[in-house]
């Protein structure tokens, strides 16, 4: 299994649990401080996008590729 196929498939949990991690402790955190709150929000927003980004240009450069060599 190559590095980039790797990264693939672990991105999405990754940025799940890292999201979900952010968001609670945002919902700690807005006990005492709710300005940082909507902080969070745009953090979990910039997450979540860097990561689709990351899935879009792994699957871009993925489609050029094919898994077995063929002989021509």
């Amino acid at each position: 299994m190559t590095f980039k196929r790797l990264l693939s498939y672990l991105l999405p949990p990754v940025l799940t649990v890292l999201a979900i991690s952010v968001f609670n402790l945002g919902w700690l955190i807005d006990k005492h401080h709710p300005a940082v709150v909507h902080l969070i929000g745009y953090g979990i927003a910039a997450v979540v996008l860097l990561g689709l980004f990351t899935l879009l240009v792994v699957g871009l450069r993925r489609d050029g590729e094919d898994d077995e060599p063929h002989w021509s």
